[in-house]
């Protein structure tokens, strides 16, 4: 599918009033029938048709066959509402209770969903109108009454679960709710039984969107899938569609409507309210066909409004879809012809019902392809809102898929084919680049919010290749943007924004994601599955930098670059609000070696790349190579694959370490950056057993053996590498530069003692964080290779590298990073299909922690202590028991000497405060009263062993009391008195 942004009236822009209401039709508490017999109730035959107990024409009113009671139903808990009975023996109790209910719903019609929550023990099966919709602790295939539950529910009373029904499962009137309670064992001791009906009625209202509706931007959808059939009006634009379900067709996982497409996200078979599957293969979360495969819905309704201020402004109008398999399209209300411009909307001629199928099944390849732009007739429309009202026909009943996407511009507007995209970030500038299908006059508006996008960047000349830089910006900052033509002005979108780098001083979280090797989707949809893993994963919270370790196209040409990398990556938010950056892979340069020489790669003229220190660092003079700074963090790009001319050979980086202009370099960045946290990518692996092998490849062997020792000796943290489609971390290491087996041998000689734990800082065993100085000085590094966020591959006769603590070869994914001060949390989100994720590895280091300090402060002087780590604390002071406090920072006003300890609760930090009071202090008595008083004293304390006292009142020290003093001066007349066993103890005479 080729990805588009077009261009129109405005940006795609929605804004919708949601509201949701439900009704309860069956609660808790109500009164069910049951059989509690033992064996399954008996078929009923009513003239030509033969009931079973699950159906809603059967007959349960019979008291001999069937009881009645209220919910909860059961025994042996003791909270029921109602008693089942187990049968005559406790050795041989009934396997099989039966219940049934029958529910009154007359607005089927305007319902949005039905949920069911159910209570059970031990197993149970759940029917709807006699057809099964939920099988929880049974095992599959044909069920009896003498067939037990594979659990052994042992859940707290009212411990209630819940899904939702497919649509089209209940009809408008009488529907029966059947369920079956299965028991583990023929001594279980009890069984329990409830369950609600709630329906939720929707009031969800969108407003008209204006134009263009593409599939690259959020666009709202209203769509109902039901299975009944809705007749003609409702595709008039007044049709009330507020209680319709409602998608987004454009964003990350929603690349069309539909269902039974294998490679697109939309076909989750998991019910979206709980962890359990619903009858796999049959429910999709976003269009349903019904409850029977066999069975399933012919057509599917989907709505939306659009707004065209004045229609005669524009040239004309025009749209174009996918479908699978048939489709009909109406303009307030009128069909458009169908087949115009070679399209073929694959429906019989004459109107369309219902019940009319497509007229031939589409196969899998076409089903995904745009349809040619056809013409929208001004007539067709009004200026203020319109309505698309689309039918989607099936093939037959049995049909495995349908697909429905739809796109609608003003005629001949340019195509955005590329991009946006954002580059070269710093603290004051970033560029913003697309691709237009027609030359234009590019220009950018920006600014602190989308509705005030006050900064304008034009172009000057007319192109395909848009590019613009905007400078004099406020560090630190979040800027919102558009892109568009000097004539056509575009307002801004939420999602369409940049972050500007912080200053080096910033205490602020710092989100960088890497993606190794992403440019292939060929093994099982991977990149697919690893970009909307990561998607899910961060949410709606910013993305500073998105790195790329390489390979970021296979191959390098731009053709490539479009199709592998571009149009998998900008269907999403992505690329338009995470600042790019990224070094070469061996693919990126086609494997070639005379283009390794040459660099006369896209990769150069695709990238905005630093190359004279624009964002930090040491100036490098080609895009080949670059380091920069974003915070704390400076990061260092190589490149592993391109060549320069060295003493008359073409030869990479790592093969003369003395002499390449990238080596010395690299030496001098190291060197000259003072940044707490350094960084480093590079495309080869050092260390890998995937799908390379670091023991036998020269690249690898020679990364290791020469590479190596220069980040290490300089105090490199962290070395993101790819190449290995597979996911490795190893420990902290240093000097690791022979085989795998010098480590496998003695461990101790490439990893300090205080590095040998999991790292992941979770609280499970062994798994204390790493922790380091800023100094630049070899303290193990940490290698990780992250090649698996599009190509997915292992050599299966190769084990695990010793010196990786986690390794996951089978299933692909991406690499995050934090980074707050002097604490950087790392983890591998690999993917969980659909559109989710598994944190599968983790690991944190700090730096500059689990510090002593000596603090002499004044007796009275009030200081604050503050952790060194950020963590949880835990603040203890040895001599006095009652001190506690777990903010990172406290206030102590100490008497006396004394050492105060913070701690993490996972007892992995710990910094000692050990404070020295000096100085004395000078107080007298305010009135008559017991020494340990502090109001007595003119301090308002006890007075402690540095304090020159003058006593001018009667004063007690309490019987067993200890008084300190440094000196004490007595008025004339007065007297100190003690109690039984007081002292008091004079440091000086």
């Amino acid at each position: 599918m080729k990805t588009a942004i077009v261009w129109g009236l405005f940006v795609l822009v929605w804004q919708s009033a949601m509201a949701q209401t439900s009704t309860t039709l069956v609660a808790s508490g109500a009164t069910w029938r049951y059989s509690d017999k033992g064996s399954t109730p008996p078929s009923q035959t009513v003239g030509p048709i033969t009931y079973t107990w699950k159906d809603l024409g059967y007959d349960d009113s019979s008291p001999t066959s069937w009881s009645a009671g209220a919910s909860e139903l059961g025994y042996g808990d003791g909270d029921e509402s109602t008693v089942v009975s187990f049968g005559p023996s406790s050795t041989n109790k009934f396997i099989t209770t039966y219940f049934r209910k029958t529910v009154n719903d007359f607005a089927v019609l305007t319902r949005f969903r039905y949920k069911i929550r159910y209570e059970r023990d031990d197993g149970i099966i759940i029917y709807v109108n006699g057809v099964e919709v939920r099988r929880d602790g049974m095992p599959s295939g044909t069920i009896t009454n003498t067939t037990s539950s594979t659990l052994n529910v042992e859940d707290p009373p009212n411990t209630f679960y819940e899904f939702y029904l497919p649509n089209g499962t209940l009809q408008s009137g009488n529907n029966v709710i059947a369920a079956e309670i299965h028991q583990i064992g023929l001594t279980s001791s009890d069984i329990s039984f409830d369950l609600e009906l709630i329906a939720e009625t929707n009031t969800n209202t969108l407003a008209a969107t204006a134009l263009p509706i593409t599939s690259t931007t959020t666009s709202n959808w209203k769509y109902v899938d039901n299975g009944i059939d809705r007749g003609s009006t409702w595709r008039a634009l007044g049709f009330d569609d507020s209680y319709w379900q409602q998608t987004n067709i454009g964003t990350v996982s929603r690349g069309r409507m539909g269902y039974g497409e294998s490679d697109d996200p939309n076909t989750s078979t998991f019910d979206p309210a709980s962890s359990n599957p619903f009858n796999a293969n049959s429910y999709t979360n976003y269009v349903s066909f019904g409850t029977s495969p066999t069975n399933k819905f012919i057509t599917t309704y989907f709505r939306k409004k659009v707004n065209i201020p004045n229609v005669a402004a524009n040239p004309g109008y025009e749209l174009r879809f996918m479908r699978d398999d048939g489709i009909v399209i109406f303009i307030n209300g009128t069909e458009l012809p169908r087949d115009v411009n070679g399209n073929n909307n694959n429906m019989p001629s004459g109107p369309a019902s219902f019940t009319t199928p497509a007229s031939s099944s589409i196969d899998a390849a076409n089903e995904k392809v745009w349809s040619a732009w056809q013409p929208v007739s001004t007539t067709l429309l009004q200026n203020g809102d319109n309505i698309i009202a689309v039918e989607v026909h099936q093939i037959g009943l049995t049909s495995s898929d349908i697909t429905f996407n739809l796109e609608m511009r003003v005629q001949g507007a340019p195509v955005v084919t590329r991009g946006p995209y954002l580059q070269l970030g710093t603290q004051t500038a970033a560029t913003i680049r697309w691709r237009t299908d027609v030359p234009i006059i590019g220009q950018v508006t920006y600014g602190l919010s989308t509705t005030s996008l006050t900064g304008v960047a034009s172009e000057t000349a007319s192109s395909t290749e848009h590019e613009i830089r905007l400078t004099g910006l406020t560090p630190d900052t979040q800027y919102f943007y558009s892109v568009g033509t000097t004539t056509l002005v575009v307002p801004g979108a939420a999602d369409s924004y940049f972050l500007t780098a912080p200053p080096g001083t910033t205490k602020r979280k710092i989100r960088i994601a890497t993606f190794g090797d992403c440019g292939n989707n060929i093994v099982d949809n991977n990149q697919t599955k690893v970009r909307d893993g990561f998607l899910s994963f961060r949410g709606s919270t910013p993305t500073d930098l998105l790195m790329l370790t390489g390979d970021n196209s296979y191959d390098g040409d731009d053709s490539q670059y479009q199709t592998n990398f571009f149009e998998p990556y900008q269907v999403t938010t992505l690329l338009k609000n995470s600042m790019i950056y990224a070094i070469t892979g061996n693919h990126d340069y086609n494997n070639n070696t005379t283009l390794a020489a040459n660099h006369n790669i896209p990769y150069f003229s695709i990238f905005n790349l630093p190359t004279n220190a624009e964002a930090g660092g040491v100036a490098s003079g080609t895009e080949e190579w670059y380091s920069f700074d974003y915070g704390p963090i400076h990061f260092v790009m190589l490149d592993g694959y391109g060549t320069r001319n060295v003493n008359g050979m073409d030869i990479r980086f790592y093969s003369d370490t003395i002499n390449h202009p990238q080596s010395i370099w690299l030496k001098q960045d190291l060197a000259a950056t003072t940044k707490k946290w350094k960084i480093v990518y590079l495309h080869f692996p050092p260390y890998s057993q995937g799908s390379h092998n670091s023991e036998t490849e020269s690249d690898l062997i020679a990364v290791r053996q020469r590479i190596n020792p220069i980040l290490e000796r300089f105090g490199v943290d962290l070395v993101m590498l790819g190449h290995s489609h597979v996911y490795e971390r190893s420990y902290p290491i240093h000097d690791q530069t022979g085989p795998m087996s010098d480590f496998t041998n003695n461990p101790s000689a490439y990893r300090y003692p205080e590095d040998n734990s999991s790292g992941r800082y979770d609280g499970s065993a062994n798994s204390c964080l790493y922790k380091n100085t800023s100094e630049k000085k070899k303290q193990g590094t940490v290698y990780v290779v992250s090649g698996s966020a599009g190509a997915l591959e292992h050599n299966a006769s190769l084990g695990n590298h010793p010196v990786m603590v986690s390794t996951q070869k089978l299933i692909g994914g991406s690499f995050f990073m934090e980074v707050e001060d002097n604490r950087l949390d790392a983890k591998f989100l690999e993917n969980k299909s659909p559109s989710s994720y598994t944190i599968t590895d983790q690991f944190t280091i700090m730096k500059d922690v689990d510090l002593t300090q000596s603090l002499t402060i004044t007796n009275g002087q009030s200081t604050t202590l503050s952790a060194s780590f950020i963590s949880d604390y835990q603040w203890s002071n040895p001599n006095n028991g009652g001190f506690t406090a777990s903010t990172r920072s406290v206030v102590i006003t100490p008497t006396t000497s004394a050492t105060y300890v913070v701690r993490d609760s996972k007892n992995c930090l710990q910094d000692v405060f050990k404070i020295q009071v000096s100085g004395s202090g000078s107080m007298f008595t305010l009135k008559t009263g017991n020494w340990n008083d502090p109001t007595v004293w003119s301090a308002n304390r006890v007075p402690v062993s540095t304090d020159v006292l003058q006593i001018k009142h009667l004063v007690l020290i309490p019987a067993s009391f200890v008084g300190y003093a440094l000196r004490i001066g007595l008025d004339l007349g007065i007297k100190l008195q003690y109690g039984a066993n007081a002292q008091l103890r004079l440091a000086t005479p």
